[in-house]
């Protein structure tokens, strides 16, 4: 990527007939309105080519090795509290746990140095009104002795639900890093995710194999989310980004030498496009119209991101 907002720049003012008088380059307080125009308009000139004919490729790595992750150990079926009668799993010198809970659960870590004749509370969680669904949980377990025996148990007054309990005989970096145990993962996408690309698994000697058993969870925190039993793998997933945009600092030598985040092919037909829409805000609709119509020919014609993309040729008159 190396052209330059400074290209673009002067390529628009160009296109207006604005770059020069009389063989001698306009100076920045005659071209004022311009620039600002200019500079709203790239960026959302770069927004619209990187989201249909220009896509940006990108790739994040999943590496899928669980624990307790047969299904032996699934605990994903819904289970129902009912006061009076505790559910609990034990097992000794459990070091975390993971479980998930609707309100008004009530949910006790404790521990037995006695063999189980007597408990100790660790913690007690209460899952708060707000939530509203299955709420997760992650903690970290620290019993007094290794020998004791620690006791997850759901217990309380009212009813409720729960599912996806267990207890790890292992610790864990810290609780965020705490393995789910779900019959799927779901790992954030990065930031700039916009939309899928393709998807590859790496799992035995020499198998690497496109992958389709996952969904994208709707929503602005969008969530990749895969099968937890077909492990253990790594997930190449590739995907399409956003493009960094434009940020200007109104000191022209610094914004001309910014650089676009798209490749050449694709940033240089920018200009048609914002000359076009300057051109429209000036009431040349004819004039706006005609290059806009010629940025969308040429966006059409870029072979830089994927081909499912065909953008309608307007006119003044509307065919």
């Amino acid at each position: 990527m190396t052209v330059t907002y400074g290209q673009i720049k002067s390529d628009c003012l160009r296109l207006l007939d604005e770059f020069s008088s009389r063989g001698t380059p306009q100076s920045l307080t005659k071209t004022a309105d311009y620039n600002y125009k200019i500079q709203s308009l790239t960026n959302a000139c770069i927004s619209d080519l990187a989201s249909t004919t220009a896509k940006i490729p990108a790739v994040f790595s999943i590496v899928h090795n669980p624990i307790k992750n047969t299904l032996a150990d699934d605990t994903s079926t819904i289970r129902t509290h009912i006061p009076g009668t505790d559910f609990s799993i034990i097992l000794t010198n459990a070091k975390a746990t993971f479980f998930e809970a609707t309100y008004p659960g009530e949910i006790v870590i404790e521990e037995s140095a006695d063999n189980g004749v007597t408990y100790t509370e660790i913690e007690t969680i209460n899952v708060p009104s707000t939530e509203t669904a299955f709420a997760e949980y992650k903690r970290l377990i620290s019993p007094a002795l290794t020998t004791n025996l620690v006791r997850l148990r759901f217990t309380g007054d009212y009813i409720y639900s729960f599912r996806n309990y267990i207890l790890y005989q292992y610790s864990f970096p810290d609780e965020d890093s705490v393995q789910p145990h779900r019959p799927f993962f779901e790992v954030v996408l990065p930031s700039d995710y916009l939309d899928i690309n393709n998807v590859f698994t790496k799992r035995d000697t020499r198998q690497y194999l496109p992958y389709t058993n996952f969904n994208i969870t709707p929503g602005p925190d969008k969530k990749f989310c895969y099968n937890s039993y077909e492990g253990p793998m790594e997930l190449q997933v590739g995907y399409w980004r956003k493009p960094t945009l434009l940020t200007f600092t109104q000191v022209d030598v610094t914004d001309r030498a910014l650089t676009i985040d798209l490749t050449d092919e694709a940033a240089l037909i920018i200009p048609w496009n914002v000359a076009g829409e300057v051109l429209k805000s000036e009431k040349d609709l004819a004039g706006g119209v005609l290059l806009l119509n010629q940025y969308e020919v040429k966006k059409n014609t870029l072979i830089s991101g994927d081909s499912g993309y065909s953008g309608l040729v307007i006119t003044p008159y509307g065919w």
